[in-house]
């Protein structure tokens, strides 16, 4: 007959990460003061330059977290929104979580191929994104990388006769 061997609480203590007792590990970039998707739109509007302020009378104004419909809101306007992420592994020689933030870019248009070319010109723009840092006042983000995980997804028509597209993303932050 074969031994089994059945170890001791103490000892399986005693080998768990960091070598004593088992402690959740912290979140790493839960330090940033900013939303991720406040971090991507200061990217999208001062660096890309391909959305504009809701302030500024120009076109393409972007929204966070919200598309207002009011009448003095252009037609042509965006807005990107933080969704889940995910959560993946962890570094092993700090025991730091690495979360990877979900976000979603919408568009409506007045014009179907407008708003078509507008979020294939905004998925395109992100897909280039690797390891760089946006500065917004006296703080620095790096944006190690933003991955499309999903393909354009025409949502249709509004009250409004107004077309809508949706794209979604994750991406990976930290404050510097």
């Amino acid at each position: 007959m074969v031994a089994t061997w059945i170890p001791d609480l103490n000892e399986v203590l005693d080998l768990a990460p960091p070598f004593g007792l088992y402690a959740e590990p912290e979140i790493s970039p839960g330090t940033i003061d900013y939303s991720p998707a406040y971090i991507l739109a200061w990217y999208m509007i001062n660096e890309l330059e391909i959305m504009s302020l809701p302030s500024a009378s120009s076109d393409w104004p972007l929204f966070i977290n919200a598309l207002p419909d009011k009448s003095t809101i252009k037609d042509s306007a965006g807005a990107i929104y933080d969704t889940s992420g995910t959560l993946d592994g962890r570094v092993l020689s700090t025991g730091e979580v690495v979360e990877h933030y979900g976000l979603q870019v919408k568009i409506r248009s007045r014009d179907y191929q407008t708003g078509w070319q507008k979020i294939r010109d905004i998925a395109a723009s992100f897909s280039t994104v690797q390891n760089i840092v946006v500065n917004i006042g006296d703080d620095d983000y790096r944006v190690w990388n933003i991955s499309r995980t999903s393909p354009v997804v025409n949502l249709g028509i509004d009250e409004r006769k107004r077309f809508q597209f949706t794209v979604n993303f994750l991406t990976t932050m930290s404050e510097v």
